[in-house]
């Protein structure tokens, strides 16, 4: 029998972490053991594994598993499993290659002819959502997940609840089923608030509540409420997922397969929780060999509910135009239609992996990591994953710059006094939260053309749908040296491209803009000016951008390397 010879792996754009196996025969087999923000650490884990299982049997799936699940005294976690995974996924469709079967047909065949999936929509606000959600239903899905709340603290205010309410009620009322992603950031107090809220709207699930640190409480909210609790993303086996089988917690089961322990670990999983009447709905806004491979064991377990997929998501977006089908040979396996993907039936994970884009862009990729952001009191915050950016009035945003420039300019935001570096300047291109918890300040600089934007903008009003931003802008390159104010509404915020890269004391964005600004209406100055900055010249009168409606997260048409939306008054929602 064949003997394997290598094992390689691929840290490419977004953030995937590819694993390819061949055998002493020149066969092949593909894996998937991303693990977002840890890339390095999951190398590492691979490097040391693969020492081990050179020279293995390939066919022998289960006894590598168990070779490397028991090879040394200490094991499981997110960066082992990952590893595993990868590397288990990889055999799995070697196998299948060399027996010329799909996947599902080494697990017992299927039991289903296509696989209900849903896909990620962004946005803070119900129009957000609302433009996001139209975005989905002309791609042919039924259902979307979106993130539930803003940041929340341990107890926070009425409007909290009613803006997640009102952000289902907007997508229940275009017809599609919801599950709400909460992502561990909500304590006990608020969770049993927002469940209690959220039960007349019926949301396909309530996902990741509170943390898995706690099962105490998961059960106890499990017990207070009607809505179906899902998790599992942060259990990594069938060992961290017994007790809460046991005590009858958890309503569906989302295991990660690049973390969960490969196909391997996951099929166990599965039929571990079909005994306690749990469904499965894996985990999966990652790669494309994590989705194929979830796709094999969806197709056959009896209790699988729904699959996500990472199409279009905002993850996939920060690297430009790579998305979930750019790796792949033939770029329609993963059509959907009326919310379907047809069971795969091609021999191993049923997708081909086009290597040498592979190779070529594992060479420019660098580690992705999450950017941390610090509350208002210093102390760190759940990190993020997308940056975000109010962006409804260009000209007060960035003086006059972008009317200036060429199409691709490059600003460098710098830190303010008693900030000394871009961890601490937080969220972002010179995006931070101030003391006052109403209040988001920047910095911006344009440093070749000696041109600085300090902007604070007042959040009191947001309940009312506007918020108000005062622009002080100085420097020998800026034409209207001075402060300006403006209100902007909710409905006139659209989405700015931006790319950014962080040195030790700044953080430089890189905006690629229309060479014409958007239109800019001008109210009459019924103000005094501000005094103006040396120069001469008195500040510019109030200004609102022109109407422009919010572009969807997921439809947008111009090139981005992320997702800019606007600032809320907790912080920036990130994690998926």
């Amino acid at each position: 029998m064949a003997k394997i010879k290598s094992i390689e792996h691929f840290r490419v754009k977004p953030r995937w972490l590819f694993v390819k196996v061949t055998d002493d025969e020149g066969r092949f087999g593909w894996g998937e053991g991303t693990l977002e923000g840890h890339s390095l650490a999951v190398e590492g884990a691979l490097d040391e594994i693969i020492t081990r299982i050179i020279g293995y049997e390939a066919d022998d799936i289960e006894h590598i598993w168990q070779t490397v699940w028991r090879l040394g005294f200490y094991r499981g976690g997110p960066v082992f499993m990952s590893a595993l995974s990868g590397i288990d996924i990889a055999l799995w469709d070697l196998k299948g290659r060399k027996l010329g079967v799909p996947v599902h047909q080494l697990l017992g065949g299927k039991v289903r002819q296509k696989v209900q999936v849903y896909a990620w929509i962004g946005g803070d606000r119900p129009s957000d959502v609302e433009a996001a959600a139209k975005e989905r239903i002309a791609q042919g899905l039924k259902c979307i997940k979106m993130n539930a709340t803003e940041d929340v603290n341990w107890l926070d205010s009425p409007a909290v609840l009613q803006s997640c309410v009102e952000r289902l009620k907007q997508v229940k009322a275009l017809g599609l089923d919801a599950g709400l992603d909460f992502h561990g950031r909500l304590h006990r107090p608020m969770a049993k608030q927002l469940a209690k809220a959220l039960e007349p709207y019926q949301p396909l699930f309530i996902e990741e509540p509170l943390l898995c640190e706690h099962p105490e409480a998961i059960k106890q909210l499990s017990e207070q409420t009607t809505i179906p609790i899902a998790f599992g993303e942060r259990l990594y086996s069938r060992w961290d997922i017994k007790r809460f089988l046991e005590d009858s917690s958890v309503d569906i089961l989302q295991p990660d397969i690049a973390h969960a322990g490969g196909i391997s670990e996951t099929k166990r999983i599965a039929n571990m929780a079909e005994a306690y009447d749990v469904a499965i709905a894996p985990h999966c806004p990652l790669g494309p060999i994590a989705l194929a491979a979830s796709l094999q064991v969806a197709v056959s377990i009896p209790n699988f509910v729904i699959q996500e997929m990472s199409l279009g998501m905002h993850y996939n977006t920060e690297a430009g135009d790579i998305d979930l089908n750019s790796y792949l040979v033939d770029k329609t396996v993963f059509d959907i239609k009326e919310g379907y993907v047809a069971a795969p039936c091609m021999p191993g994970l049923g997708i081909d992996i086009d290597e040498d884009l592979v190779r070529k862009i594992s060479k420019e990729t660098e580690p992705w990591q999450p950017k941390e952001f610090f509350g208002p009191d210093g102390s760190i915050q759940y990190p993020v994953v997308s940056l975000f950016i109010p962006n409804a009035d260009p000209q007060s945003l960035l003086g006059e710059v972008l009317a200036e420039q060429s199409a691709t300019t490059t600003y460098s935001i710098n830190c303010p006094a008693g900030r000394t570096n871009s961890t601490e300047c937080g969220m972002g291109p010179g995006l931070f939260l101030t003391a006052a918890p109403t209040t988001v300040e920047y910095l911006i600089s344009a440093e070749a053309d000696n041109i600085y934007n300090h902007v604070v903008c007042d959040m009191t009003d947001l309940p009312t749908g506007a918020y108000t931003c005062t622009d002080t802008v100085t420097g020998k390159g800026a034409s209207t040296p001075g402060t300006s104010t403006s209100t902007v509404p909710w409905d006139q915020i659209s989405l700015l491209p931006v790319t950014i890269t962080s040195t030790a004391d700044a953080v430089v964005a890189t905006l690629s803009t229309p060479t014409t600004t958007p239109p800019i209406t001008t109210a009459p100055d019924t103000t005094p000016s501000t005094p103006a900055a040396p120069g001469g010249e008195t500040s510019p009168p109030a200004a609102t951008a022109s109407p422009t409606p919010m572009a969807g997260i997921a439809g947008r048409s111009r090139p981005t390397s992320l997702v800019l939306a606007c600032a809320v008054v907790q912080g920036l929602v990130g994690l998926l």
